[in-house]
Parts: C-alpha cells; sequence; structure tokens
C-alpha cells in the first residue's frame, strides 16, 4: 500500500510537470511584453536633436535643423533590447506628433553579429488613430514612413516585415527610430508604451495582415481629360471580402465608386486623398493616394517658351487653320499691303500736285 501512495504520487507530480511544460510556453505566447527604454543612445548626421526618458517611461524626442544646409538630416534612437523576440508577431508603440508638421520615421533592429535591419521600401506599416475601425495603411517610401502633424495613436508593425528568420529574432539586441528631416524644422514627439505583442493579443483584426490594397500610390493630375485608377483588395489566403471604396472626405475634383475606380479630373487642388476601404463591414483600411501636377507644366523650350497645353481661358479664339483670311499672319499681310496702297495713293497725290501748281505758274508767265 505504501508502495502504491508513492507510485501515484510521482504519477501526480510527472502530470503537474507536463501541465506546466503545456500550459506555461501557451501563457508566454499569449502575453505581451514590455520594452523598457532604459538605455537610450543618439546618433544623428546634424542638427541640435534630444531626447529623454521621462519618469513613466516616456521618450520625447526633438529634432532641430534651423540654420542647416538645404538637405535631409537623420537621427537614430537606439534601445537596449536582449530579449527573445521570436515569440512574438508585432511590435507596436503609441506616438503623438506634436509638431507643425508630419514626421518622417522608420524602425530598425541590430543583431548581435552586428547586422543592422531596417524596414525596406514597399513594406507595410499600420497606424490606428483612437478606438476606432480606421486602420491606415503606409507603406515604407525611401526614408520610411510618414506620420501626420494631427496624429495620436498606435503604429503596428508586424515583425514578418523585418524579413528575418525567427532564429535571428531571437538574437536582437539594439532597436530603435530612425527620424529624417529636412533643413529648417523643428519636430517634436513622443513615443511610450512599447510593446512585442503575441497573435492572440494583436488589437488588429487577424485577417488584416493577409489584405492588402493594390493601385497606384501616386496619380499625376490630368491637364487636360481625366486620370483614372482601378484599386482592389487582394488577399494571400485567397478567402472570399467584402469591399466598398470610399473617399475618407469628399474633394473638389476627385470621385471613387463603390467598386474602386477612381477618376481625378483637372480642377483636383489637394496634394493628397485618403480612399477607405470598408471590409466584411468590420474594419476599414484607409489608403493614402499623392496627387502630383503634371511636369509638362513647368516645361520650356531651349528660348524659355513654355510647352504647356494652354487651357480654355488662355486662348482667345479657336480659328480652322483652313480659314486663311482668320490667320494673324495673313491679317498683318493685308495690313502691309493696305498700308503701302495708301502711301503709294498719297505720294501720287502729293507729285501730282506739285506738278500741276508748277504748269500753272509757268503758263501765267
Amino acid at each position: 500500500m505504501p508502495y502504491r501512495k508513492k507510485h501515484m504520487k510521482i504519477l501526480y507530480s510527472l502530470s503537474i510537470m507536463l501541465l506546466f511544460c503545456f500550459v506555461l510556453p501557451s501563457y508566454a505566447m499569449d502575453s505581451n511584453l514590455d520594452l523598457e527604454p532604459n538605455s537610450l543612445t543618439l546618433k544623428d548626421n546634424g542638427g541640435n536633436n534630444k531626447c529623454q526618458v521621462t519618469g513613466n517611461k516616456k521618450i520625447k524626442i526633438n529634432t532641430n535643423t534651423m540654420k542647416l544646409e538645404k538637405g535631409y538630416y537623420t537621427s537614430q534612437f537606439y534601445i537596449n533590447s536582449k530579449v527573445d523576440w521570436s515569440p512574438y508577431k508585432e511590435l507596436a508603440f503609441h506616438i503623438n506628433n506634436l509638431s507643425d508638421s508630419p514626421i518622417k520615421i522608420n524602425l530598425f533592429v541590430v543583431l548581435n553579429d552586428g547586422t543592422y535591419i531596417m524596414l525596406e521600401e514597399g513594406k507595410s506599416v499600420f497606424l490606428q488613430k483612437g478606438k476606432n475601425n480606421n486602420i491606415k495603411v503606409t507603406n515604407i517610401q525611401t526614408d520610411g514612413f510618414e506620420v501626420n502633424n494631427d496624429f495620436e495613436g498606435i503604429v503596428h508593425i508586424p515583425l514578418e516585415n523585418f524579413e528575418i528568420s525567427k532564429k535571428k529574432l531571437e538574437n536582437i539586441i539594439f532597436f530603435g527610430i530612425q527620424t529624417t528631416t529636412k533643413e529648417n524644422i523643428i519636430q517634436k514627439m513622443e513615443i511610450d508604451n512599447l510593446k512585442l505583442i503575441s497573435s492572440n493579443s494583436s488589437t488588429l483584426p487577424e485577417e488584416i495582415l493577409n489584405l492588402k490594397i493594390v493601385g497606384d500610390k501616386n496619380i499625376i493630375k490630368p491637364i487636360m481629360g481625366e486620370s483614372i485608377v482601378q484599386y482592389e483588395l487582394v488577399t494571400k489566403h485567397k478567402q472570399e471580402n467584402k469591399v466598398t471604396f470610399y473617399l475618407e472626405e469628399e474633394v473638389e475634383g476627385v470621385s471613387i465608386t463603390e467598386n474602386g475606380r477612381l477618376t481625378v479630373l483637372p480642377n483636383a487642388v489637394v496634394d493628397k486623398i485618403n480612399i477607405k476601404a470598408v471590409i466584411n463591414n468590420k474594419f476599414n483600411l484607409i489608403l493614402e493616394v499623392i496627387l502630383s501636377d503634371s511636369l509638362i507644366l513647368n516645361l520650356k523650350d531651349m528660348e524659355g517658351f513654355s510647352l504647356t497645353i494652354p487651357k480654355d481661358y488662355e486662348v482667345r479664339k479657336v480659328i480652322s487653320s483652313q480659314d486663311i483670311f482668320s490667320r494673324e499672319d495673313v491679317i498683318v499681310l493685308f495690313r502691309l499691303i493696305i498700308a503701302l496702297i495708301a502711301i503709294i495713293i498719297l505720294t501720287t497725290y502729293f507729285v501730282w500736285r506739285i506738278k500741276w501748281k508748277k504748269e500753272n505758274i509757268n503758263q501765267r508767265e
């Protein structure tokens, strides 16, 4: 009997150990990891830049490029992070842009072998303002992604967008934020609540990482006629999604149909628009599109004359090339002929008058 009790205790202990082995990893995977900005290092290539960590773990970043030569200046803020990132799916942080203008930022990680990896051009970042369902999709450009001056919210970055293996995610020793600023600009921002988030704890809809809005992100405004671009929602796993497209705000000269057909007219005056894709009536993806003026607007020939197609109000009168009497050069020619005829008549008259006077004088003598 004592032997049996001892045997049962061993089985009970083994069961508890097995339970911990299965439950603890699952619990760890479901939890988030706060990244404490205890050690912050600043590297830059110009400007009067400052960063500090407040008592409530908030990072305050100020960049100042006043009185610097024309160009772009970068500041990199390194944060120690000797933790294993491989169990997590997303890096998220709260950001508040306190500047009067948009800021350009990017994210990077440094591995223990010194490898420096930055989010590459074309990768997606998700911006969530407040607790609404509007999630803005922005793509990394050459110098990062843009955070508008009125933005305060959460930045979500899928770790897969760093394009490194899970094995290498175990070896991250630094991560950081890079800002890119033009000359003569002062910018301020606050960053806090840095977290690594597991797949089961993300505030992003699970399917959002598999969705993408396809269509031009830079459109040339037409000089005449209209520019038409088609936008579509594509998915990695071929699931059916109901999507309806809208403009986030009504804009003169720009319209979009519910199936994603965007039309831009010559009278469009804005430089950017936001296209809203309502997906399954659950959440909204916001895509920013840049509207640029045509390069031909400033095109000139070697003598400095504009080669731009004239607008309607710039054309006095449209005439047929066959209407010879309405052509400017023909009109000038007729004026010259009339002037010459008038000169000949006047000259003949004066010569005749002088001759007539002489003849009258001779007859009197």
